[in-house]
Order: structure tokens, then C-alpha cells, then sequence
């Protein structure tokens, strides 16, 4: 699937769009091996719930690879999908997230380090 492709669907699932084009670009988005492409996708926040949606069906052994990206979708629970990223995240099992979490907070602790300075 090339971009162009992955560009198109994008603006099937936008929430803007009649009900029957997102179930359509939903059906194809399924379809994406590359999960980086639904998280947080460079297209409208408009498309982003949908994306999230896809991503909450996805099992752990699919997730495990991109906990940390997920966890940057949380940093603004406002942003549409970050509810659904977060009811996911519950309920996933074993210590991939925990090690994800560990670094996530390890990093945001340097960010903020380097600012004081």
C-alpha cells in the first residue's frame, strides 16, 4: 500500500464524512500492516477516533511495537482517540507497557532537565 493509498483512506474516516464512506475507509484501514500509520496519522484530528477505533482491536503481540507512540497520543486526553487509546492500554497484559511507561517518564524527566537549564 503506498502512501497516496493510505492518503485516501484518510479521508474516508474522516468523522465529516457520511457514515457509509467511513465504514468504507475503516474496511481498508483494517487492512494497514503498518500500525505507525494509524497513530496519530498526519491528516486532520477529524480522522484520528477512527484510527484509534482500529488500533483498540488490535491485539498486544500487534500493540507491543508501538506502546510508546501510543502513550504520546495521551499527552492531551483531549485529542480525539486518546479516550480509546487509553481504555486499550487498560487492558493490556504483561510488562511491555510498564517498560514503555518507565521510558516515556525517563525522557519527559530529561526534556525538562535540558529546559532549566
Amino acid at each position: 500500500m503506498n502512501m497516496q493509498d493510505v492518503t485516501a483512506i484518510y479521508k474516508m474516516l474522516n468523522w465529516e464524512n457520511p457514515d457509509e464512506i467511513q465504514l468504507e475507509g475503516l474496511k481498508f484501514a483494517k487492512k494497514i500492516d503498518d500500525l505507525s500509520l494509524l497513530i496519530q496519522p498526519p491528516a486532520p484530528p477529524s480522522v484520528w477516533e477512527q484510527c484509534a477505533n482500529i488500533l483498540s482491536e488490535k491485539s498486544d503481540m500487534q500493540l507491543k511495537p508501538y506502546l510508546s507512540q501510543l502513550l504520546e497520543w495521551l499527552q492531551d486526553i483531549n485529542w480525539p482517540g486518546a479516550i480509546t487509546i487509553a481504555k486499550r492500554l487498560k487492558t493490556y497484559s504483561g510488562e511491555g507497557l510498564a517498560i514503555a511507561l518507565e521510558n516515556a517518564v525517563k525522557s519527559t524527566q530529561k526534556r525538562c532537565l535540558k529546559m532549566s537549564e
